[in-house]
């Protein structure tokens, strides 16, 4: 009896070891669960790490009025710039995503001290390129579909 309970706890062990020893540990960069079942972790450079959490950040229904992103305040004019490249492979905004994308300039700009690249504070270009662009689609809806509220949030983000 001592001898099967000894030799399967060995045994246990030694399966446990072997799974641990199989497993490889991440290389580098954050990771993002969600990928297909029994594969492992995909592992995202930081710029792409980047890219999912402002298409995230776009697709939010949860208001960014009083979220904290910090990386948007480090980002200033880069923001505008990954929500282009993100709008071209989408398509068009929703309501929703518009809000979001406008809240996200504005915040990328909160505290201009917090931006970690100087190029991309001095020269909101790309900002300005957006919000123009935003403000032109909703300037071209007419009648119920315009929004005014919004043309404003556009106005009094830039």
């Amino acid at each position: 009896m001592k001898t099967t309970v000894v030799s399967a706890i060995v045994l246990a062990v030694a399966t446990l070891n072997i799974a641990i020893c199989q497993t490889q540990a991440p290389t580098s960069g954050p990771i993002i669960n969600g990928g297909q079942k029994n594969q492992p972790p995909r592992v995202f450079t930081p710029q792409e790490f980047v890219a999912e959490r402002i298409r995230h950040l776009m697709t939010s229904e949860v208001p960014l009025t009083n979220v904290n992103v910090a990386l948007l305040r480090r980002m200033g004019d880069a923001v505008a710039v990954e929500i282009a490249s993100i709008m071209k492979a989408k398509g068009p905004l929703t309501k929703n995503e518009q809000q979001n994308v406008v809240e996200m300039l504005h915040k990328a700009f909160e505290s201009p001290e917090s931006i970690t690249i100087p190029s991309n504070q001095k020269s909101p270009t790309a900002s300005f390129a957006l919000l123009d662009q935003l403000a032109d689609a909703a300037s071209a809806a007419t009648g119920a579909t315009r929004d005014i509220a919004f043309e404003n949030s556009i106005a009094n983000t830039k």
